[in-house]
């Protein structure tokens, strides 16, 4: 079956508009002269860099949920993937790259709906694609398509499966100054460790969430733009990242409890006298489990 013949009309304008929506994002960060333009299926940002050099985007965009996101290289002409090498895979990939460099990209961007878009030299996409189905062949293979994982926080998830990509990836913000940027970069780096910790943090407030039902355990707001996953007191935001080692708290109470005005002791929630006239409802008030 064909992919137009597969996929419905919804999916097409989803697609459409998230190609717009990465475009206005390229622009947002820095870059100048942005264009988009499709060559054939091929979707290609081409944009002007801070030093005046040329970067293209190969924009992918990941099929996904909010949990995770991976990217897919097209499906094999004739026998079924599943009969086909692991080294047929990477050939695969390595001609889908050798040709849409040969359409004058220079960079992918692999695009999720739910994190900053992640921009790697098209040049490495290859090589991460290998490592992937070097270490999970099974996720990499994904039966006719090759398939690259570049998000995925859920607990079942294995991590190293996704930091093969970050590990060549590049910040966006410091390409948009500069093109010639290299992945060895110190600064890029630098960069990207920020990125890892908040990815990280935002994969850990999406598990806090559902664990606590998306509402503050304290107050019982449910404005999810004012709440936070904080962690659990004896829990290391370097290692402790699972539903269970955090709760949802709303954004004043999380700052009472950092800044020791207020505690949550053997399941309540209690003040301290400077705390208690302005929130003397929530004093004693039992903290809601997920």
């Amino acid at each position: 079956m064909s992919k137009r013949l597969a996929r419905n009309p919804k999916s097409y304008e989803n697609e459409a508009r998230q190609f717009a929506e990465a475009a206005k994002m390229v622009k947002a960060i820095g870059f100048r002269n942005v264009t988009a333009r499709k060559s054939g299926a091929v979707k290609i940002i081409d944009a002007e860099a801070g030093d005046g050099g040329r970067v293209s985007f190969w924009v992918k965009l990941g099929w996904s949920t909010a949990e995770y996101a991976a990217i897919q290289f097209g499906l094999f002409a004739g026998p079924e993937g599943s009969k086909r090498s692991n080294a047929a895979f990477i050939q695969f990939v390595e001609e889908r790259i050798a040709h849409i460099k040969a359409r004058g990209a220079t960079h992918v961007l692999l695009f999720h709906r739910d994190t900053d878009a992640i921009a790697l030299p098209l040049d490495k996409m290859g090589k991460a694609y290998a490592q992937q189905m070097r270490k999970f062949p099974a996720l990499a293979r994904n039966t006719k398509s090759p398939t690259m994982w570049f998000f995925d926080p859920r607990p079942t998830a294995k991590p190293e499966l996704t930091a093969i990509v970050r590990r060549y990836a590049i910040p966006l913000e410091l390409l948009a100054r500069r093109a010639d940027v290299r992945t060895d970069d110190p600064e890029a780096r630098s960069r990207m460790a920020e990125v890892e910790l908040r990815v990280s943090q935002v994969a850990f407030r999406n598990r806090v969430g559902k664990r606590c039902r998306w509402r503050c355990v304290v107050t019982g707001s449910a404005i999810g733009t004012i709440l936070d996953a904080a962690h659990l007191p004896g829990r290391d935001w370097r290692k402790h990242n699972k539903g269970s080692d955090g709760i949802l708290l709303r954004v004043d109470i999380h700052r009472l409890i950092d800044n020791k005005l207020a505690w949550i002791v053997d399941g309540r929630f209690h003040l301290s006298d400077a705390a208690k006239k302005e929130y003397a409802q929530y004093e004693g008030s039992a903290v809601a489990r997920g």
